[in-house]
């Protein structure tokens, strides 16, 4: 967000990899709150926790006040459109409520609220395209979208997952990085070649490929394929990335079988700091730990899972700028595996 003395309002640029002015959470579980401020005060943003005064940033209208929360998942419950409105649902009033006190946000309590990981608005030259996950829909109109998003243009992609934030992760210059199954099998087999003197993590990484290949075949949501054909198709330029490895499980909330993540890279907060320079944020995965994956393993094979993640968006992040966040006692994996999201999810934006 861009603020002068001549216009006190956020300057929106979209919800690809663009500068942000904070982020803001519900939740300090696991202290990942405090795990995302010392990022943040790298790499130029503020993390302000609600109703916690130590992460507080004073000079934010001096509004925040504790509020009734009910759930972690800010981005999902209370997003900021170009015109520096907040739509947040009726059944999680509080964070809306909040950041619409700001005097810079203006608050709408939505019936028809879209969760905040099913959709990203795009900056497509001087136009905002929103990428937006087909259930969504919902029978809403397109102009009501375009009215509501200050969009220009509406591409409806089919679901990788309950929500898109899982599969697509938008950065600049309308590259997208789609989560690739068959790049991951193929990661994998390739770890399995690096690791044989490494018995119990050559072993490990063949079960994870046996049982990868098996929820492949259950999955009922869309291909990768299918979602960056159409990617392809709106002008975007989709990139295959090794970014996760799930099983398939039953969920009785949800009455059908649904993903649940070992390992999700997608879900992220990606942003540019005050050098140009792409920030990207994502879950600690377990994985590499559990196959007994040493930094000295790694250096001497060449392989870890978020070595090849790292090495598939070379071209766009740094490395030095790819931080795996986990929390302590590894929040973030049991997010991943129990809560069905990440660090995302955890994070509204203000930009």
């Amino acid at each position: 967000m861009q603020i002068t003395p001549y216009n006190n309002k956020p300057s929106f640029k979209g919800y690809d990899a663009r500068h942000i002015r904070a982020l803001v959470m519900t939740s300090n579980k696991g202290k990942i709150a405090q795990e995302m401020k010392a990022i943040g005060d790298k790499s130029g943003f503020k993390v302000l926790l609600a109703g916690v005064e130590d992460l507080f940033e004073s000079g934010f209208e001096n509004v925040y006040e504790r509020c009734p929360y009910t759930t972690a998942w800010a981005q999902d419950i209370a997003s900021v459109t170009p015109d520096n409105k907040v739509y947040y649902p009726w059944s999680y009033d509080g964070l809306g409520w909040l950041l619409s006190q700001t005097k810079k946000i203006k608050g709408v309590l939505a019936q028809n609220h879209i969760a905040g990981g099913n959709y990203y608005i795009v900056k497509n030259g001087s136009k905002n395209d929103l990428i937006i996950g087909k259930t969504s829909m919902g029978g809403i109109d397109e102009n009501v979208l375009k009215s509501r998003f200050c969009a220009d243009n509406i591409h409806i992609i089919p679901q990788m997952d309950y929500h898109i934030d899982l599969g697509i992760r938008p950065l600049i210059n309308k590259n997208v990085l789609v989560c690739n199954d068959d790049l991951m099998i193929a990661s994998i087999e390739a770890g399995i070649e690096k690791t044989k003197e490494f018995k119990d993590v050559n072993l490990s990484l063949k079960k994870i490929l046996s049982d990868f290949k098996n929820a492949i075949s259950q999955n009922i949501y869309e291909k990768p394929d299918k979602v960056a054909g159409m990617l392809t198709d709106y002008g975007y330029n989709p990139v295959p990335v090794p970014a996760r490895i799930y099983d398939v499980k039953f969920k009785p909330a949800a009455e059908k079988a649904g993903l649940v993540y070992k390992m999700n890279f997608a879900n992220a907060v990606a942003l540019e700091n005050s050098n140009n320079e792409l920030i990207y944020i994502t879950n600690k995965s377990l994985l590499d730990r559990e196959c007994g994956i040493t930094p000295e393993i790694e250096k001497k094979t060449g392989f870890s899972f978020e070595k090849i993640f790292k090495s598939s968006i070379a071209p766009f992040v740094e490395e030095k700028n790819v931080y795996f966040v986990s929390g302590e006692n590894d929040v973030i994996a049991d997010y991943l595996t129990n809560m069905d999201a990440g660090i995302h999810c955890l994070c509204a934006e203000i930009p």
